[in-house]
């Protein structure tokens, strides 16, 4: 009796069975990408239209992409402030990174993007004038006594941020002479020699000074130092 041999595929058949089989799975991968709207992006990637962009300090804006190694963003790269289609339709909004949760930002860290960078820390309101203090933020209503230090190292009362610092009510001032007075009567707040003179800056606010004129033979002045201050914003 002859032996019966069952004859295996030879080895070009198996090469070209496997290659039908990565064909068959690359297919339904397309497949499956094609139902996914076509897209041709790389998972993971943010579309260019969505990335946050910078605003610069002239008000252009750019591509938050464009560091050290990118694009120029001086060589013509600017992008339009509002980009309709890049939110579904809804135009995009400026963020300004807020690092003291007052709900405003500093403005020269202003974003533009359809949401923003991270859940906290970002605010839709510029105008901070220091961004590491919560009491000092545009729209403040209260009165203070004692000031705040700048990023220049400057001591300031401005503490709604519009470049004046506006005394607070029924705070009356010092005379300058009281023997230039018909009666010898009066007196209020002097000013805080400790502060230096400039753009918008109150010479009587933080001060605990208080000079009252005094009857005599001479109408002098009695400075004396108080618990209370000179309030200002």
């Amino acid at each position: 009796m002859s032996e019966l041999h069952i004859l295996s595929d030879s080895p070009r058949t198996s090469v070209i069975s496997g290659k039908r089989r990565l064909f068959a799975r690359l297919s339904l991968v397309f497949a499956v990408l094609g139902t996914m709207g076509g897209c041709s992006m790389v998972m993971g990637e943010v579309p260019d239209k969505q990335r946050p962009r910078l605003v610069d300090e002239d008000g252009g804006t750019r591509d938050s992409s464009l560091q050290d190694g990118g694009l120029d963003a001086d060589a013509g790269d600017a992008l339009p402030d509002v980009n309709a289609d890049a939110c579904d339709g809804a135009p995009e909004r400026v963020f300004f990174e807020d690092r003291d949760d007052d709900g405003f930002g500093k403005s020269s860290t202003a974003v533009i993007a359809c949401e923003p960078p991270a859940a906290k820390g970002w605010a839709q309101s510029g105008g901070d004038c220091l961004d590491s203090n919560q009491y000092v933020r545009p729209g403040q209503i209260l009165f203070f006594g004692t000031g705040y230090r700048t990023e220049s190292g400057a001591l300031s009362f401005d503490f709604d941020c519009d470049g004046v610092e506006i005394a607070g009510p029924n705070q009356a001032h010092a005379p300058e002479d009281c023997r230039g007075l018909l009666v010898c009567l009066g007196g209020g707040f002097t000013r805080n020699e400790t502060r230096e003179l400039g753009p918008g800056v109150n010479m009587y606010c933080g001060s605990n000074l208080i000079s009252s004129c005094v009857p005599g033979l001479e109408c002098m002045p009695q400075v004396v130092t108080s618990d209370r201050y000179y309030l200002c914003r």
